[in-house]
């Protein structure tokens, strides 16, 4: 830095902040500071800043070169960046660099399907000081990839988030940010890249204008980014406490609806197989129409049941699913047996006691048989996955 007709103190000020800064950095991602002196020039006196030297191109003259980055290598870079900002926030005090972007960034030591070694760089406009009420602070940054704060002098761990979510906008879009379609000052990106809908969510929230609704610290935003949570499927053993909704039971895609048109196909599906054995075609038709009707029946009755099970018990824990399955089971058998004994099950009985068995008779013992050996089960499983579903999608 030259003292000439065009020096600013404020640019003495935040080199000898950047030559304090590297000297207490020890990273092998930033580059090392190895001496500071003063030296006279044929332009006059001037302050001189060595550090070690990177033989790696940056970002930006990856991009003017046309290159194009997939989501593998995006991943891989803020992995990298991620690892190199907690590093920096995790100071004391903190170390923000406020203004990470293409130019600031460099890539070395390429090999195989990896982005190679990454570097950050350029760290005149450190701050590691927080704004202090009523205290002048002078802008620094560059558009595009500064946040709102920063253009009020204040930077806080997640300004350098916001950078570092703009510098992967101009990778994947190929365009400036500052050029992007914006909405309430929020970058909309989203319709002009091909990645994956968590990535698209994480530069949504890492690039979001408001301070409470961005990544507060770099170490959170790395862990979303590679173990993003999953508030829509939680794990049966962590479930609601509360009673269940009964709206949520009762209407659209309720356990009555479901279970009911589970119960019809499955007595149709049985009550036609049956039918077919004994006369194909026309008794095919007859015994889904026979087996759809009790099917009806012991499906909505089974629907009764399990909601009034599921409202009533607020403490579905994993064991919940295995309950229903067995609700299920027993009320169908409850209900096979009451369509039997409506069917005739008392006469076959005294037939039985007193030694007579008809044919007849055994026909009905077939057909009930086969309805226990059937029904149940599968009113079982029906319960069972009724239980599942409504524990990812409603609790």
């Amino acid at each position: 830095m030259t003292f000439s007709d065009e020096f600013q103190w404020e640019d003495l000020r935040l080199f000898e902040r950047e030559i304090q800064t590297l000297r207490s950095l020890d990273h092998p991602a930033i580059p090392q500071y190895l001496d500071s002196f003063e030296i006279e020039t044929n332009q006059g006196k001037s302050i001189a800043l060595v550090q070690n030297y990177i033989p790696a191109k940056s970002l930006a003259e990856y991009l003017e070169e046309g290159r194009q980055f997939v989501e593998a290598e995006v991943r891989e870079l803020l992995n990298a960046l991620l690892d190199i900002l907690v590093y920096l926030h995790d100071r004391h005090p903190p170390v923000i660099h406020r203004d990470i972007k293409p130019s600031n960034i460099l890539l070395g030591d390429r090999s195989g399907n990896s982005i190679g070694q990454v570097y950050l760089v350029d760290f005149g406009s450190v701050q590691t000081l927080a704004t202090r009420a009523g205290q002048t602070m002078t802008v620094v940054g560059t558009y595009g990839y500064m946040p709102p704060e920063q253009f009020g002098g204040s930077a806080v761990p997640a300004s350098d988030i916001y950078s570092l979510g703009c510098t992967v906008l101009n990778l994947i879009t190929g365009s400036h940010p500052a050029d992007l379609p914006q909405r309430d000052l929020q970058i909309q990106f989203a319709q002009e890249v091909d990645l994956s809908p968590h990535l698209i969510q994480w530069l949504q929230k890492a690039t979001h204008p408001s301070l409470d609704k961005r990544f507060s610290q770099a170490a959170i935003a790395k862990q979303e980014l590679n173990h993003p949570l999953e508030p829509h499927h939680p794990s049966p053993s962590i479930v609601s406490r509360k009673p269940a909704n009964s709206s949520q039971l009762f209407w659209m895609f309720n356990f009555f609806w479901r279970s009911t048109v589970l119960g019809i196909v499955t007595g149709g599906i049985y009550g036609g197989i049956f039918g077919t054995g004994i006369f194909p075609i026309f008794g095919t038709i007859f015994g889904v129409a026979f087996g759809a009707v009790p099917g009806f029946f012991l499906g909505f009755f089974n629907g009764i049941l399990l909601t009034i099970f599921t409202y009533f018990r607020a403490d579905k824990g994993k064991d919940y699913p295995y309950w229903m399955g067995g609700l299920g089971f027993f009320g169908s058998l409850v209900g096979v047996l009451a369509f039997a004994l409506a069917y005739g099950l008392d006469e076959v009985l005294i037939d039985t006691l007193y030694g007579r068995f008809p044919g007849k008779s055994i026909v009905y013992v077939i057909f009930l048989g086969a309805a226990i050996l059937t029904t149940p089960p599968s009113m079982g499983l029906i319960s069972y996955t009724i239980a599942r579903w409504h524990q990812k999608h409603i609790e």
